[in-house]
Formats: structure tokens, sequence, C-alpha cells
């Protein structure tokens, strides 16, 4: 069996909506040929807890979104060239996590 590293920018579950509903059916469609490992992050005052992602995924790891106020994105918006979603989801602790798997 293949291993599969996913990366996701929110837990995909509950599979809600949007981003965590398509990510929640690619975990669950890789699972059933592969052995996955999560890595993903997880809101400000969300918990994890125990969900169906555990029986699909040999592994998960969350670390918390990085903090942000609406001054320093506005700022970062304004003065860079990357992407909000650049600024949004650049975390040292993801890099660490990340480096650790591979």
């Amino acid at each position: 069996m293949t291993r599969i590293l996913l990366l996701t920018p929110q837990l995909p579950y509950p599979p809600h909506q949007g981003t965590s509903l398509r990510n929640y059916h690619i975990v669950r469609g890789v699972a059933e040929r592969h052995e996955v490992t999560l890595l993903s992050f997880l809101e400000a005052g969300q918990t994890a807890v125990s969900t169906p992602l555990d029986s699909l995924c040999q592994q998960i790891i969350t670390v918390p979104v990085p903090p942000r106020t609406t001054a320093t994105r506005l700022r970062q918006l304004l003065t860079t060239r990357l992407p909000d979603m650049a600024h949004r989801l650049h975390s040292q602790a993801f890099n660490e996590a990340l480096i650790g798997l591979l």
C-alpha cells in the first residue's frame, strides 16, 4: 500500500461546505487504496476530537492556525505581492511538522 501525505488548510471534518467537503471526500477516496497521513491546521477554539477521519487516516497531525489581526492582514495585502492565503497559512509549526513527516 502506498503511503500518502495530505495537507489541508483546515481539518476536513465535519464536511459541511466548500473546502472541508472536498477535502473530506479526497481523504475518503484516497484512503480506500492507500495509507493516509493528514496534516492540517486547527482553528482557534476547535479541538481535535475523535471523528470518522480517525478510521480513514493512519495518522492525523494538527497545528494551530497562526493568529493574525485585521491590521496585520491589511498591511500584508497592501505591501506584498503574495496572496492573502499565503500569509494566512504561513506557519513555522506547520513547516516543522511537515519536515518531520518527510
